[in-house]
């Protein structure tokens, strides 16, 4: 579990702080649609909330592929090539 940790560490460096933000990006999100919530009619909580959630779950999902794509294409371009096997 160390050599992982050590691996993704030296994976990010560089690119911790664009990682940072990644991460807090939601959270923003998730806070203003909060804001909004207090103005939107009953009725239309519960897909605002569905609709937050997906949204969210959704990005939130695709971001950590494809920042770890990134990280280990610009750290060793030869394994973007894994990709094409599936093609």
């Amino acid at each position: 579990m160390i050599g992982a940790l050590r691996r993704s560490w030296i994976l990010t460096r560089g690119h911790r702080l664009a990682i940072g933000v990644l991460q807090v990006l939601p959270l923003v999100i998730h806070w203003g649609l909060t804001f909004v919530m207090p103005v939107v009619s009953r009725r239309f909580v519960v897909y605002v909330e569905l609709g937050r959630a997906v949204l969210l779950g959704s990005f939130l999902a695709t971001m950590t592929s494809v920042v770890y794509h990134h990280l280990r294409a610009e750290k060793d371009p030869g394994a973007a090539e894994i990709a094409t096997a599936f093609d």
